[in-house]
């Protein structure tokens, strides 16, 4: 995450730069594919967490609907990307997809640091119940 995270913190800088569309195009086809890879772990993670968390209860309610919440934001981001390919943007709508991809990314990785934390704090509490 942090890896993707600082690849994107790029995308955004460059997207405020005077760089040809063509660069920009091929820097976030790059990256359409990072957030590929990115969506296959945070699937990998939320799997292994809805089998620790599937016993139901209020909390663990609120846990699978922050699981949604990030695979969707994490499809929208991918969605931004490939449209941004597909179509013939160029200059400032161009800038401004790579800078929204990259402000998305940001987002997403705050709300899976937040909802990591959340899941740390629920499973020492169960564990000290136990």
């Amino acid at each position: 995450m942090k890896l993707l995270t600082k690849l994107l913190s790029n995308l955004a800088k460059q997207s405020k730069r005077k760089i040809s569309s063509v660069q920009l195009k091929k820097q976030i086809s790059i990256y359409r594919w990072l957030l590929y890879g990115f969506r296959e772990v945070v699937r990998q993670h939320i799997e292994l967490d809805e089998s620790i968390f599937r016993t139901g209860g209020t909390q663990n309610e609120s846990i699978m609907l922050e699981h949604e919440e990030i695979k969707s934001d994490i499809d929208n981001v991918i969605l931004l990307a490939e449209n941004s390919i597909a179509y013939k943007l160029r200059g400032k709508v161009l800038n401004k997809c790579a800078f929204d991809i990259s402000e998305g990314v940001n987002r997403i990785c705050k709300s899976i640091r937040m909802h990591m934390t959340e899941e740390d704090r629920l499973l020492k509490k169960n564990q000290s119940e136990i």
